[in-house]
Formats: structure tokens, sequence, C-alpha cells
């Protein structure tokens, strides 16, 4: 997808125009005319705009454009939307790897709405972090169940989180961000978001042949804070299918209810 900007107008000299969708900057050009490439871009809906800073630090931001990328073949289906209705655990029990898997039983744990967390103004639902918040639990656990629908080709996963994330599908891990391969518990993110770092949606689309599905799956999300003193927790998550649909046809002749006298041909017509 090629960015291009034009009409900027500024009292000093444009050092550079950065380039954004849906909170992730994809990179920057300091000379006019000002331009980048999007190579690869994911499926969806996106949100772009440009942002100019001037040769004395002062910046400014373009109005926002929203476009979508779709499948050469097949359909976008929303499997999970963002906003959706979460089970979660935010007690600080270490629930080892057990709260993966489909079979886990989350009966008892907390439910509602994303975008969950807290400490930034803008959740749906508000976790708890234990009793002194300069020693805040170091993992959130969070759990989905969504029903599976035919000719999957693949999905897209879009994830916003706060600090570090590991998501998993009927098990089986398919996204890690600011979080250590072996990074357990009681372990911390890599590092701490801050800004319109906190916004950004971490993005990966997952291969058919990666995944394993059943008829009612489950995705989970382990959420881990870059310290025990960190302010603030956020969540949410959309996962959508590729799907291949079936074909449409009709049979449009003979008619309905039609008799013939044998011997005879008879023609059948679909459309």
């Amino acid at each position: 997808i090629p960015f291009s900007v034009a009409s900027i107008s500024d009292d000093g000299v444009i050092s550079k125009v950065e380039f954004w969708a849906s909170g992730t900057k994809l990179g920057e050009d300091p000379s006019a005319p000002h331009s980048f490439s999007w190579t690869n871009a994911p499926l969806g809906e996106h949100s772009l705009w440009a942002v100019a800073q001037d040769s004395l630090g002062a910046r400014g931001t373009s109005s926002v454009q929203r476009i979508s990328v779709i499948p050469a073949s097949g359909i976008l289906k929303t499997l999970v939307p963002f906003g959706a209705e979460w089970s979660y655990e935010d007690k600080g029990a270490n629930l080892g790897t057990a709260w993966r898997s489909n079979s886990f039983n989350a009966a008892q744990w907390a439910r509602g709405p994303a975008q969950l967390g807290y400490g930034e103004a803008d959740e749906a639902t508000t976790v708890d972090f234990g009793n002194d918040p300069t020693s805040k639990h170091v993992t959130t656990y969070f759990r989905h169940e969504f029903e599976l629908v035919p000719g999957i080709q693949s999905l897209q996963l879009r994830v916003l989180r706060d600090d570090g994330v590991a998501v998993y599908l009927n098990g089986r891990e398919v996204l890690r961000n600011n979080l250590g391969a072996a990074a357990g518990f009681s372990n911390f993110a890599n590092s701490e978001l801050t800004a319109a770092d906190e916004t950004a949606l971490v993005v990966t689309n997952v291969a058919r042949s990666n995944l394993t599905f059943a008829a009612a799956s489950v995705v989970a999300a382990g959420v881990h804070h870059a310290s025990a003193a960190s302010v603030d927790l956020g969540f949410d998550l959309g996962l959508a299918a590729v799907v291949n649909p079936p074909p449409t046809i009709s049979l449009v002749g003979p008619a309905n209810g039609s008799i013939f006298n044998a011997p005879t041909n008879i023609i059948l017509t679909a459309i």
C-alpha cells in the first residue's frame, strides 16, 4: 500500500514525516515528496495517519484515513470481536500451563467485556491488581470461547496489550510479544509500554496448518506487567478467519414437480 502526503505547511523546515497504522509507526521519510510503501499489510481494517515534524521539534498530525485489506480469495469473518466478553483470573494465582487448554474449567473466573485492565481510564472492565499498588500481580489471565466456522484457510490475530502478552489457541501458542520465550507466571514483560505503544495493535497471521481446531475453541492470553509498580494494564483481542465460502448454485431446470413420459431425454440446467 503506497502512502503519500501533500500540502504540508509550517513556519520552519519539515525534518521528517512519520507514517502510522492503527497505533503502530510503520516508518518515516525525511525528504520531500514524503512517501512510504507498506509491505504485506495484514488483513482487516486499518486507521492510517501521518505525523510531520519540523526542524524545531514541533509535530503536526494529519486526519485519519480508514482502509480495509481483504483476502485475495475468500472472505474475512470475525470469530472474536474487539470488545468481546472475557473470563479473567486477577487474583495473583499461579495457574501453571493448565489455564491455556480447552479442558480447563474457568467457570469460577470473573467475566467482563474488553478492554480489560486498569489505570488508563478507557477500560470497560476493571481488573484487580492486589492489595499493594507497589507490588501488583505480575500476570493476569484471560480466556474466551468461540465457535468455528467452516472453510477456514487461516486466522488473523490482533492484540492490544500493556505490557507483555502470550496468546494461545486451543492450547497452542500463536503469539508472544514483549515477553521472554520462557517467561512464566512471575516473569515480567521485557519493557514497559508508554504513550502510543500502549494502544498499538500487535498483528499476526496464523496458517491453518499450524492450528489444532475443536468445535468449541478457546483463545487464552496471559498479560504480564513490566514491573510490580506498573501503573496500568490493558488487554483486548480480535480474531478473524479467512474463509473460503462454498459456492452457491441453483437447479433451474427441469422445474420442480415436472412430469415426463418415458422414454425421454431430460436436460438439467444450473445457475
